[in-house]
């Protein structure tokens, strides 16, 4: 965090509504992956999202007892909001299973013939599903790193790691992605782009 953010931070706790609202949108991101991967599905992700904003314009004023990086508070917020309101809707969506969302991809792959042959929307829609069966942690790092936030430095401040830890858990948790899809045609193959980009972003931070 450089001081700009932290001067933000120190009004915010004071009352300043507008650093409130400037963090809440830098950090929507981190809002919109940690209730996704907490709640596995997008419509309740995106109201539990909602919820943990409201939760922490109220409680940004006990930050200042804290001494974590405000991002890492923050996302412990997010996720203990997230799993108190998926655990009041959860008769509405179960758990994913990763056996069904590979089902799924599996069926509609072959009855289109090829990966190359389904809807790209579609598709995109599948392996997400895939992705959100993950064990938790893997599925919140994979969210982070390539649909909502993506710098290096930003997910080891969510989590208290370095560069180097970051990049661990990243190839960690890629690995599960490309063992469930291997069997699509759809694994390491066409993941690569994203592990060549990993190790740029990972050389200039």
């Amino acid at each position: 965090m450089d001081e700009r953010e932290r001067e933000i931070v120190r009004r915010a706790v004071s009352g300043d509504l507008a650093a409130l609202k400037w963090l809440l949108e830098r950090y929507a991101g981190m809002f919109a992956a940690i209730a996704l991967a907490t709640c596995q599905n997008r419509k309740l992700a995106k109201t539990a999202a909602r919820v943990a904003m409201v939760k922490a314009g109220i409680e940004i004023r006990r930050f200042a007892k804290e001494k974590e990086d405000f991002a890492r508070w923050l996302a412990r917020l997010i996720r203990h909001e997230s799993e108190r309101f998926i655990a009041q809707h959860r008769d509405e969506v179960p758990p994913l299973s990763l056996a069904i969302a590979q089902d799924e991809l599996r069926q509609t792959i072959q009855s289109a013939g090829s990966p190359e042959k389904v809807n790209p929307d579609k598709l995109n829609e599948l392996v997400l599903n895939v992705v959100l069966a993950l064990p938790k942690e893997e599925r919140e790092l994979l969210l982070l790193r390539y649909i909502y936030i993506g710098s290096y430095t930003e997910i080891g401040r969510i989590y208290g790691w370095d560069r180097y830890k970051v990049d661990e858990r990243l190839a960690a948790a890629r690995r599960k992605l490309w063992d469930a899809l291997e069997a699509f045609s759809i694994g390491a193959e066409a993941t690569k782009p994203n592990q060549a980009e990993d190790k740029q972003h990972n050389k200039q931070e």
